[in-house]
């Protein structure tokens, strides 16, 4: 008894949200008379608690998605320019996989791999092709006089560099579901240590040549 007036407790401000017709249904008093007596009185209790317990495990599911979605927008703070980002992704990558055995999850990790190394590469070129637009012609001033930005051309910049963090970010958090909580503190020094010893003219990651290392250094 004790038992069952501490689910009900527990379950109790949930079940007070849940419209009456739902419960009614639930429990079957929906289609039973009222002159009539039901056989098995366990039946809308188990079926009501079913329905609260659904409702809990859905919540459940909401926050950690929410708290898996921070974590990541944490770790990725600090980043002044998409080669950071870039090395920083690869090194995720690297991590995660020589951690994971399992076939689909390390199939997901490098799907997500994929996805930030061709927005990091669509980022640069963007960077470039703006950068090379702003230059003023037939001057030989130094530093080399530029126009500013246009409008477009800022939108266009910040969208790339948003849409890079953000795959960035989906492959953090694959890394978050598939890893162990200490690997937390691993990533953080991993990011700390990309942080400090890129600087903001180092050159990109060679794309090819690093996706063939890492395709024979993982295979088993």
């Amino acid at each position: 008894m004790a038992g069952v007036a501490l689910v009900l407790l527990i379950l109790l401000p949930v079940l007070g949200k849940v419209p009456p017709i739902a419960v009614g249904v639930a429990t079957g008093t929906g289609v039973i008379g009222r002159g009539r007596v039901q056989a098995d009185t366990t039946k809308p209790f188990v079926a009501v608690l079913t329905l609260g317990t659904a409702h809990l495990l859905e919540r459940l599911e909401e926050c950690m998605a929410t708290d898996c979605a921070d974590w990541a927008d944490s770790v990725m703070t600090g980043f002044k320019d998409i080669s950071q980002m870039q090395i920083f992704a690869y090194s995720v990558m690297v991590h995660t996989l020589a951690r994971q055995s399992n076939k689909s999850r390390r199939k997901a990790v490098d799907a997500c791999y994929e996805e930030a190394d061709t927005a990091f590469t669509r980022a640069i070129t963007t960077e470039s092709q703006i950068g090379e637009a702003c230059r003023v012609p037939a001057s030989d001033a130094l530093p080399e006089p530029r126009r500013p930005r246009t409008v477009a051309e800022d939108v266009e910049s910040r969208r790339a560099w948003g849409e890079a963090e953000f795959s960035c970010k989906l492959l953090l958090q694959q890394a978050y579901l598939y890893g162990r909580r200490s690997d937390d503190r691993a990533l953080l020094t991993l990011r700390d240590e990309v942080l400090a010893s890129v600087s903001h003219q180092s050159a990109p990651l060679p794309t090819q040549s690093r996706r063939v290392k890492r395709t024979r250094g993982h295979r088993r």
